[in-house]
């Protein structure tokens, strides 16, 4: 049997003392995978990235399970592996708290104007007299998104005094204070994006989205998808003073260069190379579960 662990998705050398038997392969991007091991694939250990559609999955004819050690699910097909009768299994709450640590931080950042003091001081000039920022205490939090990120955001950002609504959804736990969409955008000072990657949440923060919440010159704070954002629209708004700042921490690969637009936007922009989840302790965590999940495979073929 042989399985194939994203780069980065879990201890390779861990799970070859573990699984001596067992054919690891790591790899980068599906090209990176060779025809004829393709075929030989019975797991896949996932990341957030690369992404895996229906064509690829046709690469794979052995494959039985899938595993994803975090929450978001958009660059897998899970219609395509519930078609072929393929296991996916992922554990979301594991990161959600060092997640929501990166909201807090990249939001108290962009409150504090600490990243525009920075940038001013990387290129030799100081900006004290500029960087007069604001509180998180007593300010009106909105958080979009009730996921496992989403409530661990919400209660961190709850702890320093902040009031806290999410964005109202059916889904949502009904112990959560909710409020409809066009209130929240009216009246809060900190947005929080969390929200999946789906066909609806694609762009969903865009021009018409930031022009109902610029009365308040809100700080947007993204720590669940970047495409969850129009990228356009969020530079316009930054432009015309419609946002106080902007902090974006799922900065992938492929959004090197976008983010280079944002920055030369507007000064108070905070952005983070998707490093909510690079944690130790989470790390350790999520690999030690990513070797529980494999064992519980092999254990079903063997059954």
């Amino acid at each position: 049997m042989h399985v194939l662990v994203a780069r980065g998705a879990a201890d390779l050398r861990g799970l070859r003392r573990r699984f001596p038997g067992l054919r690891l392969s790591e790899f980068e991007k599906w090209p990176d995978v060779g025809q004829a091991v393709r075929h030989e694939v019975c797991g896949v250990v996932l990341r957030s990235t690369p992404r895996i559609t229906e064509k690829d999955l046709l690469d794979l004819p052995a494959l039985r399970w899938v595993i994803r050690p975090g929450s978001g699910t958009d660059n897998i097909d899970l219609t395509a592996l519930r078609r072929r009768g393929i296991t996916f299994v992922r554990r979301p709450e594991i990161s959600a708290d060092a997640i929501a640590e990166i909201a807090l931080m990249s939001t108290l950042v962009v409150l504090r104007r600490a990243a525009e003091g920075f940038r001013g001081l990387t290129a030799g000039v100081h900006l004290k007299a500029r960087c007069m920022g604001r509180t998180l205490a007593g300010s009106r939090v909105a958080i979009w998104g009730a996921g496992p990120v989403g409530r661990a955001t919400g209660l961190l950002f709850d702890r320093y005094g902040a009031a806290v609504r999410y964005a109202r959804w059916p889904s949502n736990p009904g112990h959560l204070a909710q409020a409809d969409a066009d209130r929240l955008r009216a009246e809060s000072d900190i947005h929080v994006v969390a929200l999946p990657l789906r066909p609806e949440t694609t762009g969903i923060v865009d021009a018409a989205w930031l022009a109902k919440a610029a009365p308040r010159r809100p700080v947007l704070t993204c720590v669940g998808r970047m495409e969850t954002l129009d990228l356009v629209g969020v530079a316009a708004a930054l432009r015309a003073g419609q946002l106080f700042g902007l902090a974006i921490d799922p900065v992938d690969d492929e959004h090197v260069m976008a983010v280079g637009e944002l920055l030369s936007a507007a000064p108070n922009v905070f952005v983070t190379p998707h490093v909510g989840g690079q944690r130790g302790d989470v790390r350790t965590e999520l690999d030690r579960w990513v070797e529980g999940s494999i064992a519980e495979r092999l254990e079903e073929v063997r059954v």
